[in-house]
């Protein structure tokens, strides 16, 4: 945490801590040890450092993209099936199919669903109550338990993960019967 804490910005304090990056870290390594290759004597070390600079890095570039209004605009309670904007911001090809009747955007919001029901719990959540139920970034972080850093770096892991499923399906959908 030493190592980690005088990298995060003043105007980040307050919304994640050392222990945010260090525990995803934690969890990083664990699920993916096989990758680590021992070459000399600290290079466990250096290993660590990487992935805790990389988890710091990716939360604070999530944090100041949402402070300019994201990458994509949430979705607003117009009648939309819910998850359709994150299937066009995930899959940007599903913006060339135009728009979808509705049987077919209530068939693309279920394969979102589906997508996101298959991720890690922490993951499915975060994506569940921010992108899907449209909570507050704040209200998400509490009910996680997490920091608002936290809550964007697990929705962050969780795109990774959604991209190929819902690309695969707009592959699927866009190629005629």
């Amino acid at each position: 945490m030493a190592a980690v804490a005088p990298d995060i910005p003043e105007r980040h304090q307050a919304l994640f801590s050392a222990e945010d990056i260090v525990q995803q870290t934690f969890v990083d390594i664990f699920s993916d040890a096989r990758r680590f290759v021992p070459e000399g004597e600290h290079a466990f070390v250096c290993y660590v450092r990487t992935i805790a600079r990389n988890n710091l890095v990716e939360v604070i570039r999530a944090l100041d993209t949402a402070k300019r209004g994201g990458k994509r605009r949430r979705a607003t309670s117009d009648g939309q099936e819910p998850g359709l904007d994150l299937l066009h911001a995930l899959a940007p090809a599903a913006t060339a199919l135009g728009p979808l009747p509705t049987a077919a955007r209530r068939e693309a919001a279920q394969a979102v669903r589906a997508a996101v029901a298959a991720l890690p719990e922490l993951w499915r959540r975060a994506v569940e109550l921010y992108d899907l139920e449209l909570r507050d970034i704040s209200e998400v972080a509490s009910i996680l338990g997490r920091s608002p850093g936290a809550v964007h770096l697990l929705r962050n892991r969780a795109f990774a993960r959604l991209r190929t499923p819902l690309a695969e399906y707009v592959t699927r959908f866009s190629k005629p019967a």
